[in-house]
């Protein structure tokens, strides 16, 4: 009966749920630490050499509360030195990816962490009973407000854990690419 179903373009959906329950696993498992040179600017009290990064982080329109929200903070050596450090939680807390962006001269503009970017960006703090917006970059989405997600690029895979959840949670999409 299965294969006369598939010849005749219906699909058994009995198990519907299944399809995606690996995709959100896959998301819990990775966990990474930020870098060990990594210090918030959420703090009061920053010595100056953090003025550059604060003032980086300005020009780009991003304000105190943005800091706060997204827990912005920067390196001032190591691998990741002269650099805003946006970090990302899974929605159980833990650090799954983070964006670096340069602030000085470097060639480099973005130096990430060598692990998979198929992760749902922040999504702590993304409701998904409400609308969604998409965007490409991390700055993108901290301009774009609240449910925000960035793609961390500008295309979405019908396989990756965040168009698998957009689909499970039925939600509204917004681009803003």
């Amino acid at each position: 009966m299965q294969q006369w179903d598939r010849l005749n373009g219906r699909e058994d959906i009995t198990k519907f749920d299944d399809i995606f329950s690996e995709d959100d696993r896959d998301e819990q498992i990775q966990r990474i630490d930020l870098p060990k040179e990594f210090i918030s600017l959420a703090n009061n009290d920053l010595p100056l050499a953090m003025m550059p990064a604060l003032n980086y982080l300005e020009n780009r329109g991003v304000t105190k509360k943005d800091i706060l929200r997204w827990k912005i903070g920067c390196c001032m050596q190591g691998d990741y030195n002269n650099r805003v450090v946006i970090p990302s939680f899974n929605e159980e807390g833990y650090i799954n990816y983070f964006v670096a962006r340069t602030y000085g001269n470097d060639f480099l503009r973005y130096k990430n962490p060598k692990v998979s970017r198929d992760i749902i960006f922040n999504d702590l703090h993304i409701n998904w009973s409400d609308d969604i917006v998409l965007v490409e970059g991390v700055f993108d989405a901290v301009r774009a407000g609240y449910n925000a997600i960035p793609l961390l690029g500008s295309s979405l895979n019908s396989k990756s854990i965040l168009f698998n959840k957009i689909i499970r949670n039925n939600n509204a999409v917004y681009l803003s690419l």
